[in-house]
């Protein structure tokens, strides 16, 4: 039967795990009209998070409108697009008129060119337009989503907002504050940048947020899902390699996913797993990002690269530590600070629990193979 774990895309339904803490907390607040940050750590289920929040709100009867910022690279005007192409798709009450269309349109000062698609109307801005203009467009979306019943606006990856022009966080600051039924609802993985937009007292959100703050699923409850998931698809396991497999791969949800698919495909049909098939499923994980891993290390400073691979053979040395800084060759500790500031912008080394580490289980494997 098919591998029953999935990784490398958000994923719902019997492969979606954890967070019943998170989801009721953002339903709940979004039903109240407060808007919400969500803070994440990448790879981390945010995007799956906010799909299961959707759902709930969609089901309860709510009008969801949902956005990817970083699908609009640098252009405002298609930014702009997105936004009133889900607004439209929200199912708000212009769908109730004769020609929903039409009386959708009624609602914007500034008319986009209509095509119609797959999935049904493509609004289209042009960049200048909105670029003139950004309150007039963003906020008659605002507007008629406001019209609905229980409006939710979902921004995800919100801080790359900030590379468009127009001052948009800035702008959604006041069209919330303009039309308060509407809850906002905004996410992002780059989460040093997330917390100065939404938690610093001089970001565009402050004082307007509540924040959730995703962490890593609990460990209890990750290894009760990889045991479940490897005996519904046949081949059972014992709850101490389960454990084993959330610990060498953890926190992140979907290392640990990327773990148990490797595991499960090297057991044979029925039997039960083993330790050996453990070792050998984290060995192909490794080696299946082996090209990815060499590409990443190549792109980074000389600096960076030894800090990395300190952090990855070394890591019960602090960075602050004599041991990691001659390790690194740094005199100081301030090199090693800028170094270790570049490698989590790019989602490569964290702190968690206190401590800095390589984030990727199968990043770190490779580089001490390399050492």
């Amino acid at each position: 039967m098919a591998n029953p774990f999935k990784f490398g895309a958000p994923v719902g339904g019997d492969n979606f795990t954890g967070r019943r803490q998170e989801i009721a907390e953002i339903v709940a607040r979004v039903k109240d009209h407060l808007n919400v940050v969500v803070i994440s750590p990448r790879r981390f289920g945010k995007t799956s998070l906010l799909d299961a929040v959707c759902e709930r709100v969609a089901r309860s009867r709510g009008t969801v409108a949902r956005v990817n910022a970083m699908a609009a690279s640098d252009d405002v005007g298609l930014f702009a697009s997105r936004l009133v192409s889900a607004v439209y798709a929200g199912k708000g009450p212009w769908h109730r008129a004769r020609e929903s269309l039409t009386a959708f349109l009624a609602g914007f000062r500034l008319q986009p060119s209509v095509s119609i698609g797959a999935n049904g109307p493509v609004f289209t801005f042009a960049a200048e337009m909105v670029r003139r203009d950004p309150v007039s467009v963003l906020g008659d979306a605002y507007a008629l989503l406001a019209t609905a019943a229980t409006p939710v606006l979902f921004i995800d990856e919100f801080q790359e907002l900030t590379r468009l022009p127009g001052n948009l966080p800035g702008v959604f600051k006041g069209l919330a504050d303009q039309y308060a039924d509407v809850a906002l609802v905004v996410a992002g993985s780059k989460q040093h940048m997330m917390r100065e937009l939404a938690l610093d007292a001089r970001g565009p959100l402050y004082g307007m947020m509540t924040a959730v703050q995703l962490g890593p699923i609990p460990a209890v409850e990750m290894g009760d899902f990889v045991q479940r998931r490897f005996n519904v698809g046949g081949k059972p396991i014992s709850r101490e390699l389960a454990d084993r497999i959330v610990a060498l791969a953890g926190p992140v949800p979907n290392d640990i996913q990327h773990l148990a698919y490797d595991v499960y495909a090297a057991v044979d049909s029925g039997r039960e797993v083993a330790q050996a098939d453990v070792d050998e499923g984290m060995q192909a994980a490794s080696e299946h990002e082996s090209s990815v891993f060499a590409d990443t290390y190549v792109n980074l400073t000389s600096n960076q690269r030894r800090v990395l691979v300190a952090l990855a053979t070394q890591p019960g040395a602090g960075p602050q530590s004599r041991e990691f800084l001659a390790r690194t060759g740094y005199a100081n500790p301030s090199g090693v600070k800028r170094a270790l500031a570049a490698l989590e912008d790019a989602g490569i080394a964290a702190i968690w629990d206190g401590s800095w580490t390589v984030v990727s289980p199968f990043l770190r494997r490779w580089l001490a193979a390399q050492a």
